[in-house]
């Protein structure tokens, strides 16, 4: 394999964007190719010096550098004015790059987002619920979360009720409306209901990857990989790759 075809390979490897095959045949080629095992392994250190947080201070640090060339040259011209432009042209040439590197973060947490996202399945009514409440759920498994958001809104005003919240969530996720959907998950995920809080937790983690927020994902991810419930694998394997 050539050397491009290898990098295209793993890249698309450590996104998740290849079949059951590939991902095998992938792995079996960091186990028994050495070449291959040393282009995965650099790639990987790249790509986490690349993705660290402290990307946030050289961006400061570079800042900085700019603000004080532009306070500080001598009146002077010849060459201080030479060097004061190849100096800001290097520091936004390199502000470029970092900003590059924010905007991939954030598409590999996008693409992290529309992998492990799947709609929340309604599939039994418990008896003494609302029949509004009901109707909310057909609407959210007919898509309609408009409707659905409408219902639980409705709901809520005529009782504060876990099941009420969690619908708004759900809703409000599937609509794009991420921040929005955290503060109802927050508040299931501080109730009794053992189940729903569960979901609410999971949900509330992925909503906090697609806004970038993800340190606060992987705490909330750690704490639901050791609950041993029906998201701990999920959690786990989510986990790692947000810390690749």
């Amino acid at each position: 394999m050539k050397t491009k075809e290898i990098d295209e390979m793993i890249d698309a490897y450590v996104r998740g964007d290849l079949g059951k095959q590939q991902m095998s045949f992938v792995e079996d080629k960091i186990k028994s190719d050495e070449a291959f095992r040393e282009a995965y392994t650099m790639y990987i250190g790249i790509r986490k010096a690349l993705l660290d947080d402290d990307m946030k201070d050289y961006e400061k640090l570079l800042k900085d550098v700019y603000h004080k060339k532009n306070t500080s040259l001598p009146v002077r011209r010849s060459k201080n004015v030479y060097y004061a432009a190849a100096a800001a042209i290097l520091v936004l040439v390199a502000l470029g790059i970092v900003l590059f590197l924010q905007m991939t973060r954030k598409t590999h947490n996008e693409q992290l987002f529309d992998q492990y996202y799947t709609n929340y399945i309604f599939d039994s009514y418990r008896s003494g619920q609302q029949s509004l409440l009901i109707k909310g759920y057909e609407y959210y498994m007919g898509h309609d979360y408009d409707s659905a958001m409408m219902i639980a809104r409705q709901s809520l005003k005529k009782q504060e009720s876990v099941q009420a919240s969690f619908l708004a969530g759900v809703s409000l996720l599937a609509n794009g409306k991420y921040s929005e959907s955290i503060r109802y998950f927050s508040l299931v995920a501080r109730s009794d209901n053992v189940s729903l809080k569960e979901s609410a937790e999971w949900y509330k983690a992925l909503a906090l990857i697609k806004l970038n927020r993800v340190e606060e994902s992987a705490l909330l991810l750690s704490k639901i990989k050791v609950a041993e419930n029906d998201y701990a694998d999920r959690a786990t394997e989510l986990l790692n790759k947000i810390q690749q």
